[in-house]
């Protein structure tokens, strides 16, 4: 069993590049790129670490549900697990929840919960509404051009693309470019809004789309870090260890100054009457700053940018009404405690923990 090759080779050379609303498991199961083989190395290298009893459900789930949640659960197990951590998985607890690890250390045991928000889900609604026009685009590129995308218009799923797919074939006849430097500047204008695009010379390996539309929109990170809070205490709240929130900020912005916003506060500049800065405070408004008693956290575990190729973090975000100590093999991350001046951070002594865990490389 510990010999078994999670996410085999393809049998046939295929290196083509991974195709519009194809998703990573279809792509790891066909393509022979070097990418390809990276990823499947890394997954193949982690998964065998596990537990026995968990190898074969974690290769499931990458394979049948949502990718990247699963794919931070395995990052948090292989984190637990350079710390030093024994892992058992989905422990029942008293009220039979079933959090996601139960990690034995020398002295103490924890347990982790992780979870990955849905950040920015406008963006990715409209991002998702785009990918059928795209892929008319992509098919009616004029040879010898590549398209750079200003602006997209607003068609519904179901709607009937006949009039974007008419507009495009009007233009499609264009002649190759003549050299290196030529654009051919389009603005269709069809009843669901404008369609705006530079035609660029194309090279050979590149893709039709070379680059856009830009999605821009308001960030919902401290929201969803939020929510998480909330919805994910009764998960732990009937646990008699310490309990770690593992939380992957999976946002286009969303960052780590997030978590120090929503946990613990911001600083506060006051102005005097010339809009000059006059004094700065720290306002301790976070979730971890509020409330009285005993907390069902102890800390969150903070990632962020996560891929096969590498993640940003953990940063543990330690709770300042937490009962009792975490083990002393999470002193080597990066914590940041709430302090009477503040955010208190104390780098971390392992910088490098994580490249242990074999990333891709892009």
């Amino acid at each position: 069993m510990a010999d078994r090759v999670w996410f085999p080779e393809p049998e046939e050379v295929d290196n083509t590049r991974s195709s519009r609303g194809e998703s990573i498991p279809q792509y790891l199961q066909r393509s022979t790129h070097l990418r390809a083989a990276q990823v499947r190395n890394f997954l193949n290298r982690n998964i065998a670490c596990l537990p026995e009893d968990a190898r074969s459900s974690i290769c499931h789930d990458l394979n049948k549900k949502e990718f990247d949640s699963v794919l931070f659960e395995l990052v948090v197990a292989r984190a637990l697990q350079l710390l030093g951590g024994s892992l058992r998985f989905e422990q029942q607890n008293a009220e039979g929840r079933h959090p996601d690890f139960t990690a034995q250390f020398r002295e103490l045991t924890v347990v982790v919960e992780a979870t990955v928000p849905k950040f920015d889900q406008d963006m990715a609604l409209q991002e998702k509404k785009h990918g059928s026009l795209l892929s008319i685009i992509e098919s009616r590129v004029p040879k010898g051009w590549g398209v750079l995308l200003e602006s997209l218009p607003d068609f519904e799923f179901s709607e009937p693309k006949a009039s974007l797919k008419q507009a495009l074939d009007k233009i499609s006849n264009q002649p190759p470019p003549r050299n290196a430097e030529e654009q051919k500047h389009f603005c269709l204008c069809l009843p669901q809004g404008p369609l705006k695009f530079t035609l660029v010379p194309r090279r050979c390996s590149s893709r039709a789309i070379g680059g856009g539309p830009v999605y821009v929109g308001w960030s919902d990170a401290k929201q969803r870090i939020r929510h998480t809070l909330d919805k994910k205490r009764s998960q732990v709240r009937a646990q008699n260890q310490p309990v770690l929130l593992a939380i992957l900020a999976s946002g286009i912005t969303a960052g780590f100054d997030d978590f120090d916003d929503v946990l613990f506060g911001h600083p506060v500049t006051e102005l005097n009457l010339d809009l000059q800065a006059r004094t700065t405070h720290f306002e301790a408004s976070g979730a971890f700053a509020k409330g009285t008693g005993s907390s069902t956290y102890s800390g969150v575990l903070a990632f962020t940018n996560l891929s096969p190729f590498g993640c940003y973090g953990p940063v543990l975000y330690m709770h300042p009404r937490s009962v009792g100590p975490l083990p002393e093999e999470f002193d080597v991350l990066e914590i940041r405690n709430l302090s009477a001046d503040g955010i208190e951070i104390l780098p971390t002594t392992e910088p490098h923990l994580l490249e242990d865990l074999g990333w891709a490389r892009l």
